[in-house]
């Protein structure tokens, strides 16, 4: 049987950009837009799926080992993004670490002047084996503990404490999660 949209960039094609660190069995689609690589660091076991774009200007993007980002998923990082281990993204993910201010008397685009702009850029960690629902935001300052979950659709700008579940719009905790089990510690925190 013939497939499309299966390629991922080879190894030998992946050392050839200028990322800023690059480890072992990187998975990236070849229909994604990665742009300013140079503050992009992805570590082992990573895997970028179809359509997503990454910016890594500003504080840039860290990447740890054995994260999934599934299909159009879109990283702003200008005010630093931090992905720990064994993190999941479903669908049409949106983290934004910087974003225009929206409630001041301010413009906003990218062809705006940026003394007529006001820019709201902090930076984002998602901790170890979180999982994001599809096609949900995070907005810049929002922070995920340690195998916390975001549910589906849902818009987060608050801290997620650890095996908290959230979701909605804005997100709230909706329930808690059980601790991973000591097999499941040593495995993310080695």
């Amino acid at each position: 049987m013939n497939h499309i949209g299966e390629t991922f960039y080879s190894d030998e094609e992946l050392r050839g950009i200028n990322f800023k660190y690059l480890g072992a069995n990187v998975k990236i689609k070849k229909n994604v837009g990665m742009f300013f690589c140079d503050n992009i660091s992805i570590h082992d076991n990573v895997r970028i799926d179809d359509f997503s774009i990454i910016v890594g200007t500003g504080a840039g993007l860290v990447i740890e080992n054995n994260v999934h980002f599934s299909a159009r998923a879109y990283l702003v990082c200008f005010g630093g993004i931090e992905i720990k281990c064994y993190s999941t993204f479903g669908p049409n993910v949106s983290i934004f670490s910087a974003s225009d201010n929206y409630t001041d008397a301010f413009l906003s685009n990218g062809t705006v002047d940026d003394k007529y702009k006001k820019l709201d850029a902090q930076k984002i960690e998602v901790g170890p084996g979180s999982i994001v629902g599809s096609s949900c935001t995070l907005l810049p300052g929002a922070l995920m503990g340690r195998g916390s979950s975001l549910g589906a659709h849902s818009l987060l700008k608050t801290n997620v404490e650890e095996y908290e579940i959230y979701a909605g719009i804005p997100a709230k905790k909706i329930g808690q999660k059980e601790k991973f089990n000591s097999e499941i510690l040593r495995l993310i925190d080695s």
